[in-house]
């Protein structure tokens, strides 16, 4: 029996790999969701985010860098073949792999530039790519761009280099890693720049102040609808893409149990908490964000607005996803045959308009069409036409299924609304009611709210979530907390949208050091002291701070680094958060691991095995400053909200602090 060997990436040559790896690009460009020409050297596509603008479309420019600003191919260079094919192919497979937005595309063309800039330079082959390439590459990113964007376009480069060493394009493998630092984790932040940057990033109080009584002002419906989008985002800190996909049977009710008994309130009634249903950006998924307590009264009435404005229009837009072809009319109109003429005269009572004729004559056609009348037909697919999503099915789910839905002209200042005409609520929509532009009015210069020096207000939805980012790091909200929350998968994002700054952080603790809510030895001195030296004590002792998930960090990372990293319960320099129940659930986790890994390490131990007393001696010491952690926590003496410290002993065992934990304050 004779066997077929099917030819591999190994045995082909780089150059017949690269030829197989664009064939696999051409099959795939079906994945995106308008036709495109694979030898176009431009592909226009819609911008993708899962609420824009559904008209706003980007280019995609397989061009050089010469050019590179224009918004056509005039003065642009089409990059050379192979490589253009090549990079188009990278873009369909990154496309079929799941690419979040159109535009994210572009980002990595722009990365390719650099290294067919290299390739020209030496009148190379991407066969006859090299490493060096690579670092020539490199030299133009940092010549051409900004700090905060070299990390990205490194990442991108490095991107590539997977597609061809994962292809075998070249005929020597690839070793690259990325050169640039990323930027943003850990920044000063009381430096001009980053005070500039907070006060970007975060709402004004004036602002703030403006919407609470702005939430009560509003009354046409569409200001109700997205004013209640607002007080949802500040009740969940979202994305704005993420609140206005959420699905129209969002809420969701859990009862409150602790270890496994329902917890009751002071009626005998048992506890709920309140979430809302929502599809995460980002590879989330579904998920379910719990409403803290105090806003779970305002996120039951914004869905309870926001659901009674929207039903109408809910049922008109899964008759149209029901009807394929067909445009939902009111009774009297809704079904008729196609070919029922239909003249300007019907139009107001079909459509809720007073100009029937010009309506006619922008829909439909010509002139002749408003004298004539036209079929059926053409004014239901001018209807469905202009409810593009119809043909366009949701990233997450179809947009009827969605809370928040419009009808046309509904935030439109001058025009009537058109019911039959289903739209879904946009990220522009929520832009132009927050955000003043020179055709549209913001909801604050409409009811008169001004800066206090007299300038108009603005905001960003992405606003509120920086600013609730910054509140759960004021309030020593956990970072672990704070990230899923959020709905970010790394933990060190946090930072970027943490504008407290250590200082602030200190500040707190020098006051409750000041106050008498600070427990333990560094108390104890500062008590001591006389009263003229005690803010010089509290100054230099509590320079800066730092949210743990057991309580706060008061090391100077800018002096050196820690040398207790990971040891944060027994380190002197971290203070407890006494009767913070998040903390002292996470303190007894910690113990019951360290109890655990203690027994292995002294089994080990007994076997003799080499360096297991060290790992003995860690998690004993460990457990014991856990345990006096514990103990803190259950200590009615200590008021809740004070601070506590808990040092070493000089026999390396933790010193617990005596009940009632300070001596008496000096005079």
């Amino acid at each position: 029996m004779s066997v077929e060997q099917l030819p591999s990436a190994q045995a082909r040559t780089a150059a017949q790999n690269l030829v197989v790896f664009i064939a696999k690009g051409r099959e795939a460009i079906g994945v995106f969701p308008v036709p495109l020409n694979f030898d176009e050297p431009l592909w226009t596509l819609p911008f993708g985010g899962r609420a824009s603008n559904t008209k706003k479309r980007i280019g995609l420019y397989f061009t050089t860098h010469e050019g590179g600003h224009a918004k056509s191919m005039d003065r642009r260079i089409p990059l050379r073949e192979p490589f253009a094919s090549f990079l188009k192919a990278v873009v369909c497979l990154r496309q079929q792999r799941g690419a979040k937005f159109s535009s994210t595309h572009s980002i990595i063309i722009r990365a390719a530039r650099y290294l067919y800039d290299a390739l020209e330079a030496r009148g190379a082959k991407l066969a006859d790519l090299l490493p060096e390439d690579f670092i020539v590459a490199c030299k133009e990113v940092k010549a051409r761009e900004e700090p905060s964007s070299r990390y990205k376009t490194g990442q991108h480069l490095l991107e590539l280099v997977g597609y061809i060493s994962r292809f075998n394009l070249t005929k020597i493998t690839i070793d690259f890693v990325n050169p640039f630092p990323r930027s943003g984790h850990g920044d000063s932040r009381i430096d001009p720049d980053s005070v500039e940057r907070r006060d970007r990033n975060l709402p004004s109080e004036a602002s703030l102040d403006a919407l609470a009584q702005i939430a009560n002002l509003v009354v046409e419906p569409g200001d109700v609808l997205l004013m209640r989008c607002v007080e949802l985002l500040v009740c969940g800190g979202w994305r704005i893409n993420e609140l206005l996909t959420v699905p129209a049977d969002c809420e969701v009710f859990e009862p409150v149990v602790h270890n496994g008994e329902p917890i009751l309130d002071a009626a005998g009634n048992p506890l709920q908490r309140y979430g809302i249903r929502y599809f995460a950006e980002k590879g989330g998924g579904p998920s379910v964000k719990w409403i803290p307590t105090a806003m779970v009264d305002v996120a039951r009435r914004a869905v309870a607005d926001i659901t009674r404005i929207t039903e109408p229009f809910r049922k008109v837009a899964v008759w149209n996803v029901a009807n394929p072809g067909r445009a939902w009319l009111p009774d009297g109109w809704r079904g008729k045959a196609l070919h029922t003429i239909v003249t300007a005269h019907d139009i107001p009572e079909m459509l809720d308009v007073v100009h029937g004729a010009s309506l006619l004559k922008l829909w439909c056609g010509t002139s002749g069409s408003v004298r004539q009348g036209v079929p059926l037909a053409v004014l239901e697919r001018a209807m469905r036409k202009r409810m593009s999503w119809l043909n366009q099915p949701g990233e997450v789910q179809g947009v009827s299924k969605q809370l928040f839905l419009t009808c046309l002209n509904m935030f439109h200042s001058v025009r009537g609304e058109i019911p039959a005409i289903v739209l879904p609520v946009t990220n522009a929509n929520v832009a132009d009611f927050l955000t003043s532009r020179l055709t549209m009015r913001t909801v604050f210069d409409r009811f008169g709210f001004k800066e206090a020096d007299g300038s108009l207000m603005n905001m960003r939805s992405h606003q509120f979530r920086h600013w609730l980012n910054t509140l759960a790091q004021q309030g020593g909200m956990g970072q672990m907390e704070i990230a899923r929350w959020s709905g970010r998968k790394d933990v060190g994002q946090n930072a970027a949208y943490d504008h407290t700054s250590g200082f602030e952080l200190a500040e707190r603790a020098r006051a409750h050091l000041a106050g008498g809510k600070l427990v333990g030895p560094i108390a104890r001195v500062h008590d001591r002291l006389p009263l003229a030296d005690r803010k010089a004590f509290r100054d230099s002792q509590l320079a800066t701070a730092h949210t743990t998930d057991l309580g706060m960090c008061t090391n100077d990372w800018s002096l050196a680094p820690c040398m207790e990293h990971g040891s944060c319960a027994a380190c002197p320099q971290h203070l407890l958060v006494k009767g913070d129940a998040v903390r002292r659930a996470r303190a007894e986790v910690l113990l019951e691991e360290h109890e655990f890994l203690l027994a292995g390490a002294e089994a080990e131990a007994g076997e003799e095995t080499y360096g297991a007393n060290n790992f003995v001696a860690h998690h004993k010491r460990m457990r014991d400053a856990l345990r006096s952690a514990l103990e803190v926590h259950g200590d009615n003496a200590v008021e809740d909200g004070t601070l506590v410290q808990i040092t070493l002993s000089s026999s390396n065992q933790v010193g617990a602090v005596p009940s009632g934990g300070r001596t008496s304050r000096a005079a």
